[in-house]
């Protein structure tokens, strides 16, 4: 899943673009949605300056995100509840995926429902 938004829709000292914003959101919406991911309100700042060193709560990553951008590589969301896979792997369960959604099935296929009172404004930059 191609996730080129991370970086071409943020630039030092310009407006983020629309999708960016809005794609930012998507991803903050996730990664404070995970128990195992979030704790004391806080998680891992993706930023080109914390680089997943350092915890925050959701508006300081959001302001971080929004001045510095996302760390450079981070398209697979490894400290934000995804794994890494191999390019192979990946064609493999997108395949399987599009299979399994094509035939109505959706065993062995768990969505999570972000807690709402998690959930923010726009990432305001």
């Amino acid at each position: 899943m191609p996730r080129t938004w991370m970086y071409s829709g943020w630039q030092r000292g310009k407006a983020p673009s629309s999708e960016w914003t809005e794609q930012t959101t998507e991803f903050l919406d996730h990664a404070f949605s995970l128990l195992g991911v979030v704790e004391n309100e806080t998680t891992k700042c993706p930023c080109a300056m914390c680089r997943n060193y350092f915890k925050h709560k959701r508006h300081t990553i959001e302001l971080h995100l929004c001045k510095y951008g996302f760390k450079e590589g981070y398209e697979i969301w490894t400290e934000h509840g995804e794994s890494h896979v191999s390019h192979d792997d990946f064609f493999d369960q997108r395949k399987t995926t599009h299979r399994k959604i094509n035939n109505q099935s959706t065993s062995g296929v768990s969505f999570v429902e972000p807690d709402p009172s998690l959930s923010p404004k726009d990432p305001s930059c």
